[in-house]
């Protein structure tokens, strides 16, 4: 793990700690444009592992990744990669965001994905804009349909605007 991983997580890590529950994001239409992205160690390599609070991958694996560093007022993208594990089949998986107070998502509606292939990433891309310095954070909550029946999973991503 290299030093913007190392730091990201300890960022992470704080912000999940400052957080409490989230509500969904306001209802909005389905995705329309699925990207993949390759796995593996490419990845693993451009991207930091979201935060959640079950520590664990299955059936999903969230990874997030910041062109550019997020500056005050000005519109950031956030790219999100969802990876549906390898061995789980999901039938759907619904993403909802919600941020904190001093951060605007810019398309903070709902996206939904029906049948994903196993093992393969969806990226999403998600516009920020910080309204105030310090450690900012969204949630992404999503919920998961599989033929055992349904679960949610809630991940946390922190953004460092200013000195933070």
């Amino acid at each position: 793990m290299g030093a913007r991983e190392g730091w990201v997580l300890i960022v992470a890590s704080l912000a999940l700690a400052a957080c409490g529950s989230s509500q969904p994001a306001a209802q909005g239409a389905a995705a329309g444009n699925v990207k993949t992205r390759p796995t593996g160690a490419a990845l693993d390599r451009d991207t930091v592992r979201a935060v959640s609070a079950a520590h664990s991958t299955v059936p999903i694996d969230l990874r997030f990744e910041l062109k550019e560093r997020p500056t005050l007022n000005a519109a950031t993208d956030v790219e999100l990669a969802l990876v549906p594990d390898g061995n789980t089949a999901i039938n759907h998986i619904r993403l909802s965001f919600q941020s904190v107070d001093g951060l605007d998502l810019a398309n903070p509606d709902p996206v939904s994905y029906d049948k994903p292939e196993p093992g393969v990433a969806i990226t999403q891309n998600i516009g920020v804009v910080p309204r105030r310095a310090g450690v900012l954070y969204f949630t992404v909550t999503a919920l998961i349909d599989n033929d055992d029946g349904s679960l949610s999973r809630s991940y946390t991503i922190p953004l460092v605007v200013g000195a933070g």
